[in-house]
């Protein structure tokens, strides 16, 4: 029988924290004998000394506590087993002391978990980022609540170094959207979830559409993808225009933020005569993409 990695080091957590020095290092004797399965074991798991036995097993409980157990804690520490040697007073509980004061309204510690689940907050001195990063934020007008979705969304954006972050931040301001603003999260959101050059590219395309810089009220359209949906509804946009001259013609903007559903609604119901000419091409413009 195979064992993975996850499952292992899940058997493995669950013993430390259940049973006595004697017996964790029964079960680690045991599954040194295994081939496949020594070779999966975390390790600093593998390799630590009995006199380091307290130090594991109270990281893994600080963990365990807000609920991160079983399979997920095995599935974390097997992954990023160099959790195990962080000082658990130093860097262990304060960032999990930090992250769960910013969550606010955080039924059950499922936000915790979630945020603890991911990679990010595994990385040089994350205790100073993390303050340091909390700090700019607010300092820029990003409070409770909106804090605490971007913590739950964004997660690694709070565990950069500070540079970068100051950097995102700027080029967010750059497009308009001031220090304070409301929307500046919403931007800050968008942006940091593509590249430099993705962004620069939507940028470029949107001009090409006839919007400048300074129309970008809505930072989520920048968020679209521009082969699924941009680019199919500019087209369909442009070949209503063609057909049928309108009085108010559709803005981009707002044809861009209907959901697929509404999307395909409004172009049935506004352009009845030519709905089914409109919907073969909308298809076909996004099949070609």
């Amino acid at each position: 029988m195979y064992f993975n990695k996850t499952f292992i080091t899940t058997i493995l957590i669950r013993s430390l924290l259940t049973e006595s020095n004697e017996s964790w290092l029964a079960t680690i004797n045991h599954t040194r004998s295994i081939e496949h399965v020594r070779k999966n074991i975390p390790r600093p798991l593998l390799q630590r000394r009995l006199d380091k036995t307290l130090k594991v097993e109270t990281q893994a409980a600080v963990l365990s506590g807000p609920g991160l157990t079983g399979s997920d804690l095995g599935n974390f520490i097997s992954k990023h087993s160099h959790f195990l040697c962080y000082s658990l007073e130093k860097t262990v509980r304060p960032c999990v002391d930090i992250i769960k004061k910013a969550l606010v309204n955080d039924r059950n510690n499922q936000d915790l978990i979630r945020v603890l689940r991911r990679p990010y907050w595994v990385t040089a001195k994350p205790v100073s980022r993390l303050r340091c990063n909390i700090a700019f934020l607010e300092s820029c007008g990003i409070v409770e609540p909106q804090l605490a979705i971007l913590l739950r969304t964004r997660p690694w954006l709070f565990f950069l170094q500070e540079p970068a972050l100051r950097n995102l931040v700027s080029r967010v301001v750059d497009m308009g959207f001031p220090i304070g603003s409301r929307m500046l999260v919403h931007a800050l959101f968008t942006v940091s979830g593509m590249s430099g050059e993705t962004f620069s590219r939507k940028i470029e395309l949107f001009q090409t559409f006839g919007l400048s810089e300074d129309e970008f009220s809505w930072p989520t359209c920048l968020s679209y993808s521009m082969g699924k949906r941009i680019i199919p509804r500019y087209k369909v946009l442009q070949l209503i225009k063609r057909k049928r001259p309108l009085e108010k013609e559709p803005s981009l903007l707002n044809v861009l933020d209907y959901s697929e559903e509404e999307f395909l609604e409004k172009l049935e119901y506004r352009f009845r005569d030519d709905a089914k000419e409109l919907l073969v091409a909308y298809k076909g413009i996004t099949l070609d993409s």
